[in-house]
């Protein structure tokens, strides 16, 4: 896991190896369109064995104002990727990887998003891993 790397400080947490030409392949990748939609994720569980988590701007639609913004992309062992902007998510990640380590992870960790309400009402997406599928 990794934040100080050569393309700047817009990451903030990944478990991709920057210092090589096929990690920074992958997080040019996960930079660009994800192959998975993440609405899929509320119904099928994903075999997650990486993550990317970087600085992104977003226009606010309300305000038209550029706020930062965490953007969390998601590794499957089969090299899809699917991508959140979700403190939610985020806090998900950061659950796994006080309980199974930094990324990568072996094997890899089945998981699903779950969408809740906190308590003032709004919407998040949580990230919950399925303990049936994990190491199969």
């Amino acid at each position: 896991m990794t934040n100080e790397n050569g393309i700047g400080e817009k990451v903030i947490m990944t478990g991709l190896d920057l210092s090589t030409v096929e990690g920074k392949m992958q997080a040019l990748k996960a930079m660009s369109s994800p192959t998975v939609p993440n609405e899929e994720l509320r119904v099928n569980s994903f075999k997650m064995v990486n993550v990317f988590i970087h600085q992104i701007e977003l226009t606010d639609e309300k305000t038209g104002e550029q706020q930062e913004c965490r953007r969390t992309v998601l590794f499957d062992d089969q090299g899809r990727t699917t991508a959140f902007v979700s403190d939610g998510i985020i806090t998900g990640i950061e659950n796994i990887v006080t309980l199974f380590g930094p990324p990568p992870w072996e094997p890899a960790i089945p998981v699903r998003t779950k969408q809740s309400k906190t308590r003032r009402g709004y919407n998040v997406l949580n990230l919950d891993i399925v303990a049936e599928e994990y190491g199969k």
